[in-house]
């Protein structure tokens, strides 16, 4: 079986970790930081993407949606045993240095909007962060249109700090960069429970149909495997989920399914499936069922061994 690209892999592996964008109040109350212990006179202002370790990474996987809205990307705190006693103003610029060393670092290939053909954004405040009296927190925030966000290419923005506006507050050393990956996430993905069998024939030419009765394929069938495992998808647009399935050439790949007005399901072979024939199963058609959560799959391949392949696979979400 081919290998997953690498982009989706790097995706699937931070949103293994990272369900969606932090909720405010988390910072604020201090639960995502810790407080400097360079003594009371050091006031430290830093990016607190993560809690521990240097990778200074976060994934936010946004719905999808046609309006320009704002997006929290980068936390920045004062480490400090006392919360602000003036509002705070931090530069950030940005730090495609950082970015880069990230992909090459984690066989990743995000890219930093900016350029042409990229998603459309706007910094919040020209990327000043305020971390107002009384608190220890601000955020860097954008505005985009999430929709830009739903295609094979994925996104992140990496900001470093540059100046604190006001005396008296030294930059984090460790902790100045961050970088927010910013994820379009369909009403489909999450992970499923994936129940399914592979019929193996000769040749396409053995399989007789499938007999809806007892539901099973017929004809010369040399062997059948069932299956049961957990299967993690992800958004390939606004209505198409790559999703992992059972016995791709003999292991595991994807196959894109996109869900039709009418909740019939239009099947096709993925970058990741890691064979490039897979297809609809002539005769049957595959369906989603938007009240149980249930995605009904038949397709058909031929392996690189020149088996023919049937395939059922009813997947039920778990999200």
């Amino acid at each position: 079986m081919k290998s997953i690209h690498k982009i989706y892999f790097a995706a699937l592996t931070v949103l293994i970790y990272v369900a969606s964008a932090c909720v405010d109040h988390d910072y604020e109350d201090r639960r995502y930081q810790s407080v400097d212990s360079h003594g009371e006179a050091q006031k430290i202002i830093s990016v607190a993407v993560t809690a521990t370790g240097s990778a200074e990474f976060i994934a936010y996987s946004i719905p999808p949606s046609t309006e320009s809205s704002d997006v929290i990307l980068i936390p920045v705190v004062l480490n400090s045993k006392d919360l602000a006693s003036e509002d705070i103003h931090v530069q950030m610029v940005p730090a495609l240095d950082s970015l880069d060393s990230y992909n090459n670092a984690n066989g990743s290939s995000f890219v930093m909007p900016g350029d042409a053909g990229t998603p459309a954004f706007t910094l919040v405040d020209n990327g000043v962060v305020t971390i107002p009296a009384g608190s220890s927190v601000g955020y860097l925030k954008i505005k985009t249109v999430a929709n830009d966000y739903f295609a094979d290419q994925l996104y992140a923005y990496a900001y470093r700090i540059q100046s604190v506006q006001e005396p008296g507050y030294i930059i984090s050393g460790n902790h100045n960069t961050g970088i927010a990956a910013v994820i379009g996430k369909n009403q489909y993905e999450g992970t499923y429970a994936s129940t399914g069998t592979r019929y193996n024939f000769g040749s396409y030419t053995d399989y007789a149909g499938w007999d809806d009765v007892n539901d099973e394929a017929t004809g010369t069938i040399v062997s059948t495997a069932p299956w049961s495992f957990n299967s993690k998808t992800f958004s390939r647009g606004l209505t198409t989920l790559a999703i992992h399935v059972a016995n791709a050439d003999g292991g595991f790949g994807y196959l894109n399914a996109t869900v039709n007005p009418d909740n019939t399901v239009t099947i096709a072979s993925s970058p990741e499936t890691g064979v490039t024939n897979l297809g609809p199963l002539p005769g049957k058609t595959s369906t989603y069922d938007p009240d149980t959560k249930t995605f009904t799959l038949y397709y058909q391949y031929i392996n690189t061994s020149g088996t023919a392949r049937i395939m059922k696979d009813v997947l039920v979400a778990q999200f």
